[in-house]
């Protein structure tokens, strides 16, 4: 009991300091989407909400899987500069291809997406080719980050989103005096994602060696984390898109640009993602104790309960409030307010237990998640009204239950069996 109390003394001020920062990113980056909110048509904010999913489709199918190979092979040798630089350099150049791969696949995918929402062809073209200039150093940004989360140096990244939130700001508010529409803001996107990646490259070569040359141990160990991963991956980023998927085929351009404003506040969800991602994973990923990688597990999801709930109860209490915020146009979705709160309680819990199998590499089940969301999904299709918001939002939080419910049994599983659990399983 002592020591448990002991480990919750250690972890609370870097919990104090990550959240403190997290706050101020994320209160930067919601004045930044609420503006944008504001300023667009829903024509051209419905084209921005798609070219945004768009390029998350873009960033997750161009890692499937090898962040977390990364961080999981990382933590055995984060110590050692030789071998931890070789595991950096191996796992940017396999990014490369398989960004390449993944682009080549997405972006048919946006060209029909925009097209079904009645975005100009030349209009759509300049999107994605400025959405595809974003991605390449958000790739390596995925990847250089893994160095300071592996070597608890919280400040970096904190201070990384903080330059970059402060900047996209600057630049936005600039766009959209200037010019209201959707394509300038797009190249923000881009610009200060270069900005990012200069940053964290400047400090990752303090720690790692970029000539070193890449490894073909490395290269297996990555790769057997991608092949377990990939179709896994390749699923969720279309179910990213599940909303935006269904209201473009039974709904309406209003209906995806309602869903776009109200996801708006999923920012509110990223200080208690932002404590898992800089925190919890990398100490379970480093963890040697059967103990220690249970108290992880209590701590993390206490704090991250704690977290939302209290904000899914501030959607519940203060509802014209929060519309008030993204604009007239939107004040009559209570409801649908509550109800993507929810959905992204559960995302954040899904994802936390995501963030733990990853970082140890229990990864062996995951096939499962896709299988049996899609059965679910093919029924729910049957009971659900997809073609209004509150139907696909219901579609939504639905479909997070088959996944959380296996990567629940994955976590419960890695950690009783430690240690044969440090191999994937």
């Amino acid at each position: 009991m002592k020591q448990e109390l002991r480990r919750w003394v250690e972890w609370l001020p870097k919990v104090g300091q990550i959240v403190s920062a997290q706050l101020l990113v994320q209160l930067i980056n919601a004045v930044t989407g609420f503006l944008i909110v504001r300023s667009l048509a829903k024509s051209e904010y419905a084209w921005f909400t798609i070219i945004n999913t768009v390029a998350a489709i873009f960033a997750n199918l161009g890692d499937s899987g090898l962040a977390a190979g990364l961080l999981a092979s990382g933590g055995r040798v984060w110590q050692d500069r030789v071998r931890f630089s070789s595991l950096v350099a191996t796992a940017l150049r396999l990014r490369m291809v398989i960004g390449a791969i993944a682009a080549i696949g997405a972006v048919p995918w946006a060209f029909w997406m925009l097209a079904k929402n009645n975005a100009p062809v030349g209009l759509s073209v300049l999107l994605i080719a400025a959405s595809l200039a974003g991605v390449l150093p958000a790739a390596e940004v995925v990847i250089l980050s893994i160095v300071p989360r592996l070597r608890s140096e919280v400040h970096v990244q904190q201070l990384s989103d903080l330059l970059v939130a402060i900047l996209r700001l600057a630049l936005s508010a600039a766009a959209v005096w200037l010019f209201p529409v959707t394509l300038p803001l797009v190249i923000v996107v881009a610009l200060t994602q270069w900005a990012q990646l200069l940053f964290i490259r400047s400090h990752v070569a303090r720690v790692v060696d970029y000539k070193v040359a890449s490894s073909l141990e490395f290269r297996a160990e990555l790769l057997q984390m991608v092949r377990s991963l990939w179709f896994p991956t390749f699923f969720n980023c279309f179910q990213s898109l599940t909303g935006t998927f269904l209201l473009s085929i039974f709904g309406s351009t209003d209906a995806i640009a309602g869903l776009g404003a109200l996801t708006r506040f999923g920012v509110a969800f990223s200080v208690g993602v932002a404590v898992v991602h800089h925190l919890v994973a990398p100490a379970f990923a480093r963890s040697q104790s059967p103990r220690a990688l249970g108290g992880l597990v209590v701590r993390g999801g206490l704090l991250l309960a704690a977290c939302c709930g209290g904000l899914t109860g501030i959607a519940w209490l203060f509802p014209d409030a929060l519309l008030w915020v993204i604009g007239s146009g939107y004040s009559g979705l209570h409801r649908e307010l509550l109800l993507l709160f929810a959905y992204h309680s559960m995302a954040s819990v899904l994802m936390f237990t995501w963030s733990l199998n990853s970082s140890r590499g229990w990864v062996g089940l995951s096939w499962l998640s896709p299988m049996l969301t899609l059965m679910g999904q093919i029924v729910l299709l049957k009971f659900l009204n997809v073609s209004t918001l509150e139907g696909t939002l219901w579609f939504m939080i639905c479909s997070q239950f088959p996944p959380l419910l296996v990567h629940i049994f994955i976590t419960w599983r890695g950690v009783r069996a430690w240690p044969s659990s440090l191999h994937p399983a």
